[in-house]
């Protein structure tokens, strides 16, 4: 499913309602680290879109990478992803979870790639490089970013850790810039996804050259 001609690429989903919040940030702190490595970068806000939840109806199991749902972004969203390296899904934390867009957006990214597993069970996440990050006020952040971690987990993705979990402290009146022990971390996150991508391309690449 990789294009090794291409440059790698990360595409990052943003499911805060506020499109240049804490959470894009965070964000943007992980993409100053890929862009110095020549990694190219794509963010999608998503947090500020309506977003369906998913109806269980099976119609992706025969349309395999699209979901029958069309009025919202996700099926746009999928192709991003096919064409991307690495995958970020960043939030900020919603009664101890990620937002409402973002678990619907799982959901739904989730389905459809469950649907498009080969005979051995990988779907298009399988062997991407992929991370998820929460941004909160006090607690929660844990399960935030635990719920988002699971899609990876389940989808044959490769998730690297970093210095501590993915959080950064941030809320109305609070800057997420002054959390300087989560910005190290985001920076670390990114530098820990260029290395993993880096090294699948270029195994991918003495394979094709065998």
């Amino acid at each position: 499913m990789h294009n090794l001609a291409r440059p790698l690429k990360v595409v990052a989903f943003n499911g805060s309602p506020h499109k240049k919040g804490n959470t894009y940030k965070l964000v943007q702190k992980m993409f100053e680290v890929f862009h110095s490595k020549g990694i190219k970068t794509e963010l999608v806000t998503i947090g500020n879109k309506t977003i369906s939840g998913c109806r269980d109806c099976g119609t992706c199991s025969k349309k395999k990478l699209e979901c029958v749902i069309k009025k919202d972004i996700i099926n746009s969203s999928i192709k991003k992803i096919l064409n991307a390296d690495g995958v970020i899904l960043a939030s900020p934390t919603h009664f101890a979870g990620p937002s409402g867009a973002m678990k619907c957006f799982i959901d739904r990214v989730g389905y459809v790639n469950h649907a498009s597993r080969d005979k051995d069970y990988n779907g298009f996440l399988y062997r991407k490089v992929c991370s998820s990050i929460a941004v909160h006020r006090r607690g929660g952040a844990t399960n935030a970013h635990s719920q988002m971690n699971y899609l990876w987990s389940i989808s044959g993705s490769i998730v690297p850790g970093s210095t501590y979990w993915n959080f950064g402290v941030g809320h109305r009146g609070v800057d997420v810039i002054t959390d300087e022990e989560g910005l190290a971390n985001m920076e670390n996150l990114a530098h820990q996804m260029s290395d993993l991508m880096i090294m699948i391309k270029e195994d991918k690449l003495k394979k094709e050259n065998k």
